[in-house]
């Protein structure tokens, strides 16, 4: 069970990693545009 919760832990920082990067590079490229 604890390690069941450890992969989660860690899918879910995963996703909001990319989920942050993703974010960032639209941003970016918004600003590059104007």
């Amino acid at each position: 069970m604890l390690r069941f919760s450890g992969l989660v832990m860690t899918i879910a920082l995963i996703v909001y990693i990319v989920f942050f990067l993703l974010r960032w590079l639209k941003r970016r490229e918004k600003l590059e545009m104007i």
